[in-house]
């Protein structure tokens, strides 16, 4: 996520402030703010992260993320609180950058394992750490 300010002007921590500012249920939305970071107010400059929360949790669905420019950044689905289906990423242009499906496949002693498949036209040239989701690995395929 980009940096988070706060009415100081100090980089403030962006975990702590989606905690503080996420609805319970429902669909949270980040905009671009004036002075660099993000806000929950619609200050005219573009949306710029939207996903769904239910039970005071990330919820199941799609996860969007918008360049200042207005075009779409990403586009991630989730599920059961990992990332999984349809991931696509574009460059700032607007251009394609990757597409692939992630899919969780099972769980063993809180690990889940993951897939990742990826469309054959498009190369895999992103190095994606899931050690970040709590997972145990990944399996690219061709």
């Amino acid at each position: 996520m980009s940096r988070i300010y706060n009415k100081d002007g100090k980089i403030i921590d962006t975990d702590e402030w989606i905690e503080e500012n996420h609805p319970k249920n429902g669909v949270f939305k980040v905009y671009w703010a004036k002075n660099g970071g993000v806000s929950v107010e619609d200050e005219g400059l573009n949306q710029r992260y939207e996903w769904i929360y239910k039970d005071g949790k990330r919820g199941n669905g799609p996860s969007k993320g918008w360049y200042p420019n207005g075009n779409m950044k990403q586009e991630w689905n989730w599920k059961n609180g990992y990332k999984h289906g349809l991931q696509r990423y574009w460059y700032e242009n607007g251009q394609l950058f990757y597409e692939g499906v992630l899919m969780v496949e099972k769980k063993v002693n809180g690990l889940g394992g993951m897939k990742m498949e990826l469309n054959k036209w498009k190369k895999y040239i992103r190095k994606v750490s899931l050690m970040d989701y709590g997972v145990g690995g990944m399996k690219v395929v061709n």
